[in-house]
Order: structure tokens, then C-alpha cells, then sequence
């Protein structure tokens, strides 16, 4: 498994500047959404974007795509987030219990 998070694997990103531009723009957009919502945070991702990343075009013309994929993956990362403290609530309560 590779990590294409930003600050990661530059050699791969040198090799391929469109993966590079992707994580630059999914690290945009997690950054500002913790400021404001994820549709603003994309629409200013997409707006900041350098011209010269190869990507922009194709963000700017799915725009409404790449919105509703955002929005869809920060909210499964938030539901598995209070899941897993809701399961270890759990597991907390029952060695509570337990004792």
C-alpha cells in the first residue's frame, strides 16, 4: 500500500504530477474544511489551484461531482470516527460492567 498524502512519496510524485496534484487538492480541502463546509472548501481548493496542475480543468468541469465524492468520503471518515468511539464507549462500559 502506498501513502499519497502530502509529504509522502516524492518519487512517485515526481513520476506522476496529476497523483501530485490530487493529494495537493485532497490536502486543500481537508485543511479548509475544518474552517468552513465542504462544498466552500472545494469550490476554494478547485479556485486555488495552480493553473498549471494538469487536474484543474477536470475538477472545475465535475465540479458538482467531485463535490458530492467529497462530501460522501468525509462523512463515511466522520461515521467510522463516532463509530469507533461509540464502540470503545462500549467496551469501556462492559469491563465496567464486568468487574
Amino acid at each position: 500500500m502506498l501513502n499519497i498524502n502530502m509529504g509522502n512519496n516524492e518519487e512517485l510524485f515526481n513520476a506522476c504530477k496529476p497523483l501530485m496534484n490530487y493529494s495537493w487538492f485532497v490536502e486543500k480541502v481537508r485543511t479548509l474544511s475544518k474552517e468552513m463546509g465542504i462544498k466552500e472548501a472545494v469550490d476554494i481548493a478547485i479556485t486555488e489551484m495552480p493553473e498549471s496542475f494538469a487536474i484543474k480543468r477536470f475538477l472545475r468541469k465535475n465540479k458538482s461531482e467531485v463535490e458530492l465524492l467529497c462530501i460522501t468520503s468525509f462523512s463515511e471518515r466522520d461515521e467510522k470516527c463516532i463509530h469507533d468511539e461509540g464502540f470503545e464507549e462500549g467496551v469501556r462500559g462492559a469491563v465496567l460492567i464486568a468487574r
